[in-house]
């Protein structure tokens, strides 16, 4: 961590989009100063496409999205906030870009190919294996086969804004230069004899210009004619009628061409002449040329290891940091990087003493490589280890049985994860498995042990090796490897070797490509560093897609767990193992990210701490889901001779249902309908069981979908009140997790990271249900309500808070009070010391506790967790006769005087105290000493 470097005290996540802009944010500025945010932390500001949700499909990274708002009211926010002495956060977008025609620099190297000035921008494969697309890029966008397109007149050839294009629906691909002659040249004879001959001349030499236009060694020379070119041909289109006729009926001719030709037709034949080929886009799984993120084939990755284009993507926000207007970056989607820690020793050079955080999915004993020049990660693995905790270990046995009877089935987890990363590979992933394999098999060539390993043999065994794969990524390079990454490798190779032993030499020549590495820069030591770094940049995708967005939607057995970096096959988090976690985290990253949800998260915060409370009453929750299963039978409808929905996709319903429903009105509005269905949709289709994206089973999604209506229609009153009966119990419980979670989120060593919306209960599921417009206006109610209820007096409001319970008022109060506490002791929070609390007697489970220390100031933290055993009824955790003989030993030697924040409570602290005494007034306890 770079001691110069200013530290938040917390971050508050804005998502900005067209319906919340600069200007909105502004509005909401001294409320979050207020709160006691010191950093806002923002969603993607650059140009992105046209109605963009979050921002991350870039297309111009040195623009400012004009959806959000001018660079001025960017650059008069930023002074704004720094005004209120916050600072702000900026989440950058470095691995990829919108494969869009709004992508100005990847429609020029669409119209140039390599001859285009951005052609090293982006991660192309020109020299690619199969001819057809040798020199050109993929276009994978078509919904059907390309000569279908042309048949059925759903593609053609358009003058639109000064230049050819062909038009598939709305999207719009340039034509090369040198094709206009194609187009124009066939019948200039019979233009000659209707045009003057200057106006013959003109027109010609802009034919003649673009048919010979110089090579890349000069880009700009070549983009500077093409322009010139392009401005004269607009002249005479629109002054010259006999031109425009001209122009107009030959692109009419191409258009009708085609359809009964017994050979190519001329779209046909100008498409096979373009830089690009548009395709099906179904084809792209097994023929793809350029990297994607992940398997989105709208967005194609960038090469930020080029020093160029890392400047160029770059120099807008590096401005504004120069200008101190930004203190913060926060790098999305490290593990797509070429070189991720070349990227960021770059990024530090240029701005040494920002705030640098990088989107990293840790498995669950994975740390981020200690070399790298950054605060930390964002958060997922503390989401999961935080999580953990409140998940009743003891139950495990007893849920798999349920969930195993419900679904009529065990799910055996390690084969269903490969099984599903092999599906991914082989309905998506086949084109970019040929392109690695390749690109190893080019650089074996200089290898001995791999003379005869082939093609076919190695891109197998690389199959195998992939799926095996136990983390989203390695960071093996010839300058810095890790003998935790050689250990990765090794392991993966054995587990394939295990399952595939026919393949014993081409692991053992994988082995030896992976491990016995050189720092000799030949050429023939670069190959092979290009295809280990592509390897590399291939297994996240593979883990994020198999894993992340197949297996996370499968295994239903309490879906809590089923979080971005967790493994819902480890039941919870034994609290000493969470003590660990947080000590060795403040050891090498103090100032990480810690985060409870994120707008990549699976569920909110608030709906998995309602989920989580099945872990502690397993047996009642196999009752009810049983029951359910029972009396909801008659809803279900047979598809392809199989009940619709199936067990498990029922089993993650009720899940959903009783993580989300909320209690204060009776009926359920169409709003909410909406939401689960669309949550359900999603999550069948991400399964990839009986319905997917890119296959859909419109007849199983239907009875899913009736199935839903059925169920929360309010002539089913059986279930409807079962339902509303058990939720009540399981929100209340939920609601004091959340307490807790929130509390030690902001007070253990770490940034506390808070999801916009999140300081009030919200029951949010994986976008776009996260994305909602969140209610400012009764955030900033409730704050000045409780604000002037402090300034009132602790004692009324926290007797009107218990008499009338508000669940919102109550997180947020739980919130405001713990980030007050670190504005007021930064270096208590920052860099305290943490040291786990000794618990003991009838209830030392059920509280988490912990002491931080700094000099002669000192805190501890009390967070009660798996109530249902401390209380049965709708209680709070309160006071000696509920806790009984609950006792804690503190750190101290002697004596110290501490003041509650919640209730105002001053008491004197020493080596034992019973919890009773200590949670008295507020469900969680944060003690700070008074110096």
């Amino acid at each position: 961590m770079n001691t110069n470097t200013i530290i938040p005290d917390s971050t508050y996540r804005l998502q900005f989009r067209p319906s919340f802009t600069f200007a909105h944010a502004r509005e909401q500025i001294i409320y979050l100063k207020k709160m006691g945010i010191s950093h806002i932390y923002a969603s993607p500001v650059t140009r992105a496409a046209t109605g963009s949700l979050h921002g991350y499909d870039v297309c111009d990274p040195r623009e400012i999205n004009p959806e959000l708002g001018t660079w001025d009211e960017l650059v008069s926010l930023l002074a704004w906030v720094k005004d209120h002495d916050m600072g702000w956060i900026q989440d950058i977008v470095p691995n990829h870009m919108a494969y869009s025609p709004e992508n100005n620099m990847l429609m020029d190297v669409l119209t140039h190919g390599r001859a285009s000035r951005y052609a090293e921008f982006f991660d192309i494969n020109w020299d690619h294996m199969h001819e057809s697309l040798r020199g050109r890029i993929i276009a994978p966008f078509l919904g059907k086969p390309l000569g279908d397109c042309i048949s059925d007149k759903e593609i053609s050839l358009v003058y639109e804004n000064n230049r050819l294009q062909t038009a598939y629906y709305e999207k719009r691909f340039p034509v090369r230069p040198e094709s206009y002659f194609e187009v124009f040249g066939r019948n200039l004879f019979a233009l000659r004899q209707c045009l003057s001959g200057q106006e013959y001349v003109r027109f010609a030499g802009v034919l003649h210009t673009l048919h010979n236009l110089p090579d890349s060694s000069e880009p700009q020379e070549r983009y500077s004619q093409t322009e010139m070119a392009l401005q004269v041909l607009n002249e005479v289109y629109t002054t010259h009628e006999s031109i425009r006729k001209f122009i107009d009926e030959t692109i009419a001719e191409y258009n009708a061409d085609g359809s009964s030709s017994p050979g190519p037709g001329l779209l046909q034949q100008l498409l096979d002449h373009q830089h690009y080929r548009l395709s099906f886009w179904r084809v792209a799984a097994e023929e793809i040329n350029y990297r994607r993120f992940f398997t989105i084939n709208d967005l194609i990755a960038v090469r930020v290891d080029n020093e160029r284009v890392f400047n160029t993507t770059h120099a807008l926000m590096f401005d504004l940091i120069s200008q101190g207007l930004i203190q913060g970056l926060r790098i999305d989607h490290i593990d797509g990087l070429y070189d991720p820690y070349a990227y960021l020793q770059n990024i530090r050079t240029r701005s040494p003493g920002i705030y640098l955080v990088v989107e990293k999915i840790l498995e669950r004993n994975e740390t981020l490589p200690k070399h790298w020049p950054v605060e930390g990660d964002t958060g997922y693995q503390f989401l999961n280890k935080l999580n953990g905790i409140f998940c009743r270990r003891s139950s495990e046995r007893i849920l798999s049985g349920i969930y195993t009877r419900f679904i009529g089935h065990k799910i055996r987890v390690n084969e269903l994860e490969v099984d599903r990363k092999r599906l991914i590979i082989h309905k998506h992933m086949l084109g970019d498995l040929d392109n690695l394999a390749a690109l190893i098999l080019h650089a074996a060539n200089h290898e001995l042990p791999g003379n005869d390993v082939t093609f076919h043999g190695l891109r197998r065994a690389l199959t195998e090796l992939l799926v095996h794969f136990p983390v989203y990524r390695t960071y093996i390079d010839f300058y810095k490897y890790e003998n935790s990454d050689k250990k990765v490798v090794l392991s993966a190779i054995k587990k394939a070797l295990s399952a595939r032993p026919e393949f014993k030499y081409e692991y053992r020549f994988i082995e030896y490509f992976f491990t016995r590495l050189k720092t000799n820069p030949a050429p023939e030591t670069q190959d092979r560093r290009a295809s280990l770094m592509r390897f590399q940049q291939f297994t996240g995708p593979l883990m994020a897609k198999g894993y992340e967005d197949t297996f996370l939607y499968i295994y239903n057995r309490l879906t809590a767990l089923n979080e971005v970096g967790g493994w819902p096959a480890e039941f919870g988090t034994p609290l000493t193992k969470f003590h660990h976690y947080i000590q060795k985290r403040q050891q090498h990253r103090p100032a990480a990210l810690n985060a409870t949800a994120t707008h990549d998260s699976k569920r909110g915060e608030d709906t998995r701490t309602r989920l989580l409370v099945l872990s502690e009453i397993p047996f009642k929750w196999g009752k009810k889901a049983s029951h359910w299963k029972k009396i909801n039978s008659r809803f279900k409808k047979r598809v392809h001779s199989r009940q619709a929905p199936d067990f498990n996709d029922e089993y993650l319903l009720y899940q959903t249902l009783i993580a989300t429903l909320t209690l204060t009105e009776r009926g359920l509005n169409d709003a909410y309908r909406s939401r689960i269905k669309e949550f359900m949709l999603k999550a069948i289709r991400e399964a990839k069981i009986h319905t997917a994206w890119i296959e859909p089973d419109t007849d199983y999604e239907k009875a899913v979908m009736n199935f839903i209506d059925a169920l929360l229609a309010e002539d089913n009153r059986e279930f409807l009140d079962d339902l509303r009966d058990f939720v009540s119990t399981i929100a209340w419980h939920g609601m004091l997790n959340s307490l807790s979670q929130c509390l030690i989120r902001n007070t253990v060593p770490g940034v506390p990271d808070m999801f916009q919306g999140t300081e009030l209960i919200e029951y949010m599921l994986v976008d776009p249900d996260n994305r909602r417009e969140v209610d400012y206006r009764l955030r900033k109610s409730l704050l000045n309500r409780l604000v002037e209820g402090i300034e009132s007096g602790l004692d009324s409001l926290l007797a009107q808070l218990i008499a009338t319970p508000n669940e919102a008022l109550m997180k947020m109060y739980a919130i405001y009070g713990s980030l007050q506490a670190r504005r007021q002791n930064p270096e208590l929070f920052n860099q305290g010391s943490y040291v786990p609390v000794r618990t003991t007697g009838d209830y030392a489970e059920n509280i988490v506790a912990f002491v931080r220390e700094s000099g002669a100031t000192a805190s501890l933290t009390l967070a009660p967790r798996f109530t249902c055993s401390l209380m049965e009824k709708m209680e709070y955790p309160l006071g000696k006769e509920m806790w009984k003989n609950t006792n804690l030993t503190l750190p101290f030697a002697e004596q110290r005087s501490f003041r509650e924040i919640y209730s105002g409570e001053e008491m004197e602290l020493g080596p034992e105290i019973e919890v009773g005494e200590l949670i008295t007034h507020f469900p969680v306890g944060l003690w700070i000493s008074k110096g």
